[in-house]
């Protein structure tokens, strides 16, 4: 499994009547089936019963039944968690991770930058607000599941200042300040470095597919009216 790159779908919900986010999967895993590349793929999530077409074109997946209203809107912890444990078990040492319902366009240069050893991190990342990103994130599987895993997820706040707060916790471990920290073990790309394109706002249901041509306007924040930090250079 040492030539594979995990690929995890995170951040999945579906109630009854939001099937249609399964169709959102299954064209995101066929886009990453399209290129030239060798994916573990885990999708690790809650709700409805995935459907068997999505079950049969992954490697491994963790789906719980019922919602757990408690990880939505808080990093998705538990299931994000579960997915890197699955990588880990399968001998999978490097990973990406995006929503179940984004694309990296340029994921060659996410790959690319896997070479480095390092950390791979996007927005909503910012030292000076004390968060980071949790939705895309890469780098070597047990680093990046460190920043999981460091302390006792705080379900009083969201995943972007649970990780940072972790972060500030492994950078003390190695007596470094936490912009250090990010320096030496971190790097940052902007949604715009690797077209990281979310499909929610651009979406047919019916002919499930996108609505129109994906472009800038679909770099995820753009049309959530999500504001850019730029990291921590």
């Amino acid at each position: 499994m040492k030539d594979k790159i995990g690929l995890v779908f995170s951040h999945i919900h579906v109630r009854e009547h939001e099937r249609y986010k399964f169709d959102i999967l299954e064209y995101c895993i066929n886009f990453f089936n399209n290129s030239n590349h060798n994916f573990f793929y885990v999708v690790s999530g809650h709700g409805v019963e995935m459907p068997t077409s999505i079950k049969e074109k992954v490697n491994k997946f963790y789906w719980e039944s019922s919602i757990d209203n408690n990880e939505i809107g808080r990093g998705h912890p538990k299931f994000c968690i579960k997915a890197y444990d699955l990588l880990i078990q399968n001998n999978i040492e490097l990973c990406i991770k995006l929503r179940a319902s984004d694309i990296a366009l340029d994921i060659d240069k996410v790959i690319s930058a896997l070479n480095t050893r390092k950390i791979l991190l996007s927005e909503q990342t910012s030292v000076e607000r004390g968060m980071i990103g949790d939705l895309f994130m890469a780098g070597p599987t047990s680093k990046v599941r460190g920043l999981w895993t460091e302390n006792m997820w705080d379900y009083s706040k969201s995943g972007l200042y649970n990780l940072f707060d972790n972060a500030n916790l492994l950078a003390k471990k190695d007596n470094l300040t936490i912009s250090d920290f990010f320096k030496q073990n971190c790097l940052f790309f902007s949604p715009h470095d690797i077209s990281w394109v979310t499909l929610d706002n651009n979406w047919d249901s019916s002919l499930k597919k996108p609505s129109s041509e994906i472009d800038s306007s679909d770099v995820w924040g753009v049309k959530q009216g999500y504001e850019h930090y730029g990291g921590f250079d």
